[in-house]
């Protein structure tokens, strides 16, 4: 039991970090667009 949650917590963790990191790279790409 605690296996399985320690997975889905760890699967949870990989894709709030993907998807920060693609928020950033949205900001950025937005921010660029922005100075043309």
């Amino acid at each position: 039991m605690m296996r399985q949650l320690h997975d889905l917590f760890t699967v949870n963790e990989s894709i709030a970090t993907s998807n920060s990191r693609m928020a950033a790279h949205n900001a950025v790409r937005f921010s660029d667009g922005d100075k043309v």
